[in-house]
Protein backbone atom coordinates (compact mmCIF):
# COMPACT_ATOMS: atom_id res chain seq x y z
CA UNK A 1 0.00 0.00 0.00
CA UNK A 2 1.49 3.37 -0.97
CA UNK A 3 1.58 6.43 1.30
CA UNK A 4 -1.43 8.05 -0.37
CA UNK A 5 -3.53 4.93 0.13
CA UNK A 6 -2.41 4.67 3.76
CA UNK A 7 -3.31 8.33 4.35
CA UNK A 8 -6.75 7.82 2.79
CA UNK A 9 -7.32 4.72 4.91
CA UNK A 10 -6.26 6.53 8.08
CA UNK A 11 -8.60 9.40 7.21
CA UNK A 12 -11.48 6.97 6.57
CA UNK A 13 -11.01 5.49 10.04
CA UNK A 14 -10.21 8.83 11.72
CA UNK A 15 -6.82 7.49 12.80
CA UNK A 16 -3.93 9.83 13.46
CA UNK A 17 -0.56 8.76 12.10
CA UNK A 18 2.95 9.77 13.11
CA UNK A 19 6.27 8.35 11.90
CA UNK A 20 7.85 6.29 14.67
CA UNK A 21 11.46 5.28 14.15
CA UNK A 22 11.76 3.95 17.71
CA UNK A 23 10.71 0.56 16.35
CA UNK A 24 13.01 0.91 13.36
CA UNK A 25 13.11 2.83 10.10
CA UNK A 26 9.85 3.05 8.17
CA UNK A 27 7.44 2.34 11.02
CA UNK A 28 4.29 4.42 11.45
CA UNK A 29 2.35 4.79 14.69
CA UNK A 30 -1.43 5.26 14.57
CA UNK A 31 -3.76 6.11 17.39
CA UNK A 32 -7.33 4.95 17.02
CA UNK A 33 -10.08 4.44 19.55
CA UNK A 34 -7.64 4.65 22.47
CA UNK A 35 -5.38 1.99 20.99
CA UNK A 36 -1.99 2.12 19.33
CA UNK A 37 -1.22 0.48 15.99
CA UNK A 38 2.32 0.16 14.69
CA UNK A 39 2.65 -0.51 11.01
CA UNK A 40 5.68 -1.25 8.88
CA UNK A 41 4.89 -0.69 5.20
CA UNK A 42 8.13 -2.44 4.21
CA UNK A 43 7.08 -5.68 5.88
CA UNK A 44 4.76 -7.43 3.42
CA UNK A 45 4.51 -10.55 5.57
CA UNK A 46 2.07 -11.61 8.21
CA UNK A 47 2.89 -8.81 10.69
CA UNK A 48 2.13 -5.77 8.57
CA UNK A 49 0.28 -4.12 11.44
CA UNK A 50 0.40 -4.74 15.15
CA UNK A 51 -2.34 -3.53 17.46
CA UNK A 52 -1.15 -3.01 20.99
CA UNK A 53 -3.57 -2.75 23.88
CA UNK A 54 -3.24 -2.43 27.64
CA UNK A 55 0.30 -1.11 27.88
CA UNK A 56 1.73 -3.43 25.25
CA UNK A 57 0.48 -6.56 26.97
CA UNK A 58 -1.95 -7.77 24.34
CA UNK A 59 -0.65 -7.89 20.77
CA UNK A 60 -2.80 -8.63 17.73
CA UNK A 61 -1.07 -9.17 14.42
CA UNK A 62 -2.96 -8.55 11.22
CA UNK A 63 -2.12 -8.87 7.56
CA UNK A 64 -3.34 -5.39 6.62
CA UNK A 65 -3.53 -1.99 8.19
CA UNK A 66 -7.27 -1.92 7.52
CA UNK A 67 -7.78 -5.12 9.54
CA UNK A 68 -5.89 -3.51 12.43
CA UNK A 69 -8.11 -0.42 12.18
CA UNK A 70 -11.26 -2.54 12.11
CA UNK A 71 -10.07 -4.51 15.10
CA UNK A 72 -9.21 -1.33 17.03
CA UNK A 73 -12.66 0.11 16.41
CA UNK A 74 -14.52 -2.96 17.57
CA UNK A 75 -12.20 -4.36 20.21
CA UNK A 76 -14.14 -4.63 23.41
CA UNK A 77 -17.52 -4.99 21.75
CA UNK A 78 -17.46 -8.05 19.54
CA UNK A 79 -14.36 -10.20 19.64
CA UNK A 80 -13.30 -11.29 16.18
CA UNK A 81 -10.64 -13.72 15.05
CA UNK A 82 -7.63 -12.15 13.40
CA UNK A 83 -7.09 -13.50 9.90
CA UNK A 84 -3.43 -14.30 9.22
CA UNK A 85 -1.33 -16.87 7.39
CA UNK A 86 -0.89 -19.21 10.38
CA UNK A 87 -4.56 -19.20 11.37
CA UNK A 88 -7.86 -20.41 10.03
CA UNK A 89 -8.61 -19.03 6.58
CA UNK A 90 -11.12 -16.22 6.11
CA UNK A 91 -13.26 -18.58 4.02
CA UNK A 92 -13.36 -21.25 6.75
CA UNK A 93 -14.15 -18.67 9.46
CA UNK A 94 -17.01 -17.37 7.33
CA UNK A 95 -18.28 -20.88 6.54
CA UNK A 96 -18.32 -21.84 10.24
CA UNK A 97 -20.35 -18.76 11.14
CA UNK A 98 -22.73 -19.11 8.20
CA UNK A 99 -23.54 -22.70 9.20
CA UNK A 100 -24.16 -21.62 12.80
CA UNK A 101 -26.31 -18.70 11.57
CA UNK A 102 -28.46 -21.11 9.52
CA UNK A 103 -28.78 -23.55 12.45
CA UNK A 104 -29.94 -20.73 14.72
CA UNK A 105 -32.50 -19.77 12.08
CA UNK A 106 -33.80 -23.34 12.15
CA UNK A 107 -33.90 -23.26 15.96
CA UNK A 108 -35.77 -19.94 15.84
CA UNK A 109 -38.44 -21.48 13.61
CA UNK A 110 -38.73 -24.52 15.89
CA UNK A 111 -39.10 -22.34 18.98
CA UNK A 112 -41.74 -20.23 17.21
CA UNK A 113 -43.79 -23.42 16.82
CA UNK A 114 -43.75 -23.77 20.62
CA UNK A 115 -45.77 -20.57 21.13
CA UNK A 116 -47.86 -20.91 24.27
CA UNK A 117 -51.49 -21.86 23.77
CA UNK A 118 -53.87 -20.52 26.40
CA UNK A 119 -55.63 -23.90 26.68
CA UNK A 120 -52.39 -25.38 28.06
CA UNK A 121 -51.98 -22.87 30.89
CA UNK A 122 -55.32 -22.57 32.65
CA UNK A 123 -56.83 -22.57 35.23
CA UNK A 124 -53.83 -20.99 37.01
CA UNK A 125 -53.97 -17.18 36.84
CA UNK A 126 -50.89 -15.50 35.38
CA UNK A 127 -49.30 -18.69 34.08
CA UNK A 128 -50.04 -17.93 30.42
CA UNK A 129 -48.48 -14.47 30.73
CA UNK A 130 -45.33 -15.97 32.23
CA UNK A 131 -45.19 -18.56 29.45
CA UNK A 132 -45.56 -15.83 26.80
CA UNK A 133 -42.73 -13.79 28.36
CA UNK A 134 -40.55 -16.89 28.49
CA UNK A 135 -41.31 -17.63 24.85
CA UNK A 136 -40.49 -14.05 23.81
CA UNK A 137 -37.22 -14.18 25.76
CA UNK A 138 -36.18 -17.36 23.98
CA UNK A 139 -36.92 -15.90 20.56
CA UNK A 140 -35.16 -12.65 21.45
CA UNK A 141 -32.07 -14.56 22.63
CA UNK A 142 -31.88 -16.55 19.40
CA UNK A 143 -32.37 -13.40 17.31
CA UNK A 144 -29.63 -11.56 19.22
CA UNK A 145 -27.24 -14.47 18.71
CA UNK A 146 -28.07 -14.64 15.01
CA UNK A 147 -27.57 -10.86 14.68
CA UNK A 148 -24.19 -11.12 16.40
CA UNK A 149 -23.09 -13.89 14.05
CA UNK A 150 -24.26 -11.84 11.07
CA UNK A 151 -22.11 -8.95 12.26
CA UNK A 152 -19.11 -11.29 12.53
CA UNK A 153 -19.79 -12.64 9.05
CA UNK A 154 -19.97 -9.11 7.64
CA UNK A 155 -16.86 -7.89 9.42
CA UNK A 156 -14.71 -10.95 8.73
CA UNK A 157 -15.81 -10.76 5.10
CA UNK A 158 -14.90 -7.07 4.94
CA UNK A 159 -18.46 -5.72 4.61
CA UNK A 160 -18.52 -3.90 7.94
CA UNK A 161 -16.32 -1.30 9.54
Amino acid sequence: MNQEAEAALAKQYNATATPDDRRGPGWNRYKLNGRVIWENPANKGWATAMLVEDRHVDHHYTTTLEEAFRYAIHAGSLVLPVVHLNGTSREELMDQREKAWEAIGDAFEAVKQMAPNGRDYYPIDGLLEKAIEQHKRRLRTLQELQDELQEEIDRIGGKGA
